[in-house]
């Protein structure tokens, strides 16, 4: 288990939060990104490059914004009509 908290996909706040986590022995830090991002592996590699410069983990890595499998028909096609 880890002690961990949320950053965020962009690279500035990312390397701040893992100075914080490296600085006060924070383990690990939930990459968090919204459903409107858009993530390129170039971006990801540069990201995990940050996490081990400071010695971090990632303890999760999620998507926050609108279920899309939301069981109910109208609700799933508003959601996914968002992007």
């Amino acid at each position: 288990m880890f002690i961990s908290f949320p950053t965020k996909i962009d690279l500035t706040a990312c390397e701040i939060d893992c100075h914080f986590a490296n600085d006060h022995q924070i383990t690990a830090v939930d990459v968090v990104m919204s459903e409107r991002q858009v993530v390129s592996i170039s971006q990801i590699k540069a990201m995990r490059h940050v996490l081990h410069t400071y010695g971090v983990r990632c303890a999760s890595f999620s998507l926050v914004g609108c279920n899309h499998l939301v069981v109910h028909a109208e609700q799933r096609q508003q959601a996914q009509t968002l992007r």
